[in-house]
């Protein structure tokens, strides 16, 4: 498990989350959410793909994942807060309306990071 994550897959998942909303229009946002991802990728990428930890078999990696995701949810929060104050409720509504849903990140296929990062 530790040479995978040393290979750093979320930076590939995440790398450049396009904002659903026009980053021209509202640079300050786009910045958060830019922000948001460089930080947080691992976090997000571990509550996708990693199965749990078990707090009675490895606490300091319980410990570290779970601040990780606790930091995250902080983060995601003031990010969604910002974006109702700037784009307002209208933006959630058609956000949630859209259809193909917006894709943080695009579809990555599990089956492609697996050859790619097993060489």
């Amino acid at each position: 498990m530790e040479d995978f994550e040393a290979q750093i897959p979320w930076g590939t998942v995440y790398f450049n989350v396009p904002p659903p909303f026009d980053k021209a229009k509202h640079p300050v946002l786009a910045l958060k959410f830019r922000k948001f991802w460089l930080n947080h990728s691992r976090a997000v990428w571990e509550r996708k793909f990693w199965v749990p930890i078990s707090r009675k078999f490895d606490l300091a990696a319980y410990s570290k994942r779970n601040n990780r995701q606790l930091l995250a949810k902080n983060a995601f929060e003031s990010l969604i807060i910002s974006a109702y104050e700037e784009l307002g409720a209208e933006f959630f509504v058609k956000l949630d309306s859209q259809k193909p849903r917006h894709q943080a990140g695009g579809i990555v296929s599990q089956l492609w990071l697996c050859f790619a990062y097993s060489r």
